[in-house]
């Protein structure tokens, strides 16, 4: 038995001890360290004459009032028989825990913040919004403080709404020029068409993203806010408005000649949104303009190019045209 626990054995076998035990015990949960002053008002005889058998004051401690700092009762301790206790070891035999230190609790709550973002980074490696990521905890902004206060009142909540937003910022790069209502983006992600509502945290959140990695370092009125969505909900690359106007410009091959003298010479697409119970959905539809039937069509959850892409692919394995070599 170590000098701490023989010293917490003594202390409960004389009661008078039990009072200022778990005034010592307030302090050290309150500080996380030997400092403070212990003060009972309404002190026993017995109660001021343990004390004075620990600290030894020049002037003894006479009820009703007892107080000593807490400093002194170790010193007190340290100068007796168990000289090798330490307050906090012989308070946690006294009870029987484990004191965690304020010290000890930050740190604790600080681990647990950074593990918590190394698994939502780790679960987002490679992705556009990884940038993001990683730069809140690293420099306490965009979205920290919102997401910590989250995290502490649940995890789970925490890093459903966080997976969420990555998804949306993640839609939105892959497909940056394919402009889409936040009610439309909402909906195919969460299910609820109101989840990413500026009013709401998970909306708050997501301006902050799509923000951060628009490179768009002020938005603090409606306007600003209104521009940063619109921004990212078509694109949130800090190169995407060039690109999206090269995109754009294209050569008018057509030049409005609609009408067309034989089939498969020139085919137009368009993409509609439509909903379908709790859901919206997108459809794509190639048109052959010299019959001006419909060529081939793909429906999707997402407007985006790869839409394009299977609906093109399709018409080309169903119409096999001539210029186009067959995979």
């Amino acid at each position: 038995m170590s000098d701490s626990e023989k010293l917490a054995a003594f202390f409960k076998a004389d009661k008078s001890f039990d009072r200022i035990m778990k005034e010592l015990l307030k302090k050290f949960e309150k500080y996380g360290e030997v400092k403070g002053t212990v003060t009972i008002n309404n002190a026993s005889i017995n109660e001021c004459e343990a004390a004075n058998s620990i600290i030894n004051p020049k002037s003894a401690f006479d009820p009703p009032f007892l107080r000593f700092k807490v400093a002194d009762f170790e010193r007190g301790i340290k100068g007796s028989r168990y000289k090798e206790s330490e307050l906090k070891n012989v308070l946690e035999a006294y009870f029987n825990t484990v004191i965690v230190t304020n010290k000890d609790k930050k740190l604790m709550k600080e681990q647990a913040k950074k593990e918590f973002f190394n698994s939502i980074i780790c679960a987002h490696i490679g992705s556009s919004s990884e940038k993001w990521l990683k730069a809140m905890p690293d420099e306490c902004k965009y979205g920290y403080i919102i997401v910590i206060r989250e995290f502490e009142y649940s995890d789970l909540n925490a890093r459903n709404m966080l997976d969420n937003i990555c998804k949306a910022v993640d839609s939105r790069i892959e497909y940056y020029y394919e402009p889409v209502q936040l009610a439309v983006l909402s909906a195919n992600i969460t299910g609820n068409s109101h989840y990413f509502d500026s009013n709401t945290v998970a909306g708050k959140l997501l301006i902050h993203a799509l923000a951060y990695l628009a490179d768009i370092k002020e938005y603090k009125n409606a306007e600003e806010i209104k521009a940063v969505y619109e921004l990212g909900l078509k694109s949130v690359r800090t190169n995407s408005k060039k690109e999206y106007i090269k995109e754009k410009r294209k050569k008018n091959i057509l030049k409005q000649q609609f009408n067309v003298d034989a089939p498969n010479k020139v085919w137009v697409s368009d993409v509609t949104v439509f909903s379908y119970g709790d859901y919206y959905y997108y459809i794509c539809a190639i048109i052959d303009l010299f019959s001006r039937k419909v060529v081939a069509y793909h429906i999707s959850k997402h407007n985006s190019t790869q839409l394009v892409k299977t609906t093109m692919k399709r018409a080309i394995t169903s119409r096999k045209p001539e210029y186009v070599a067959p995979k």
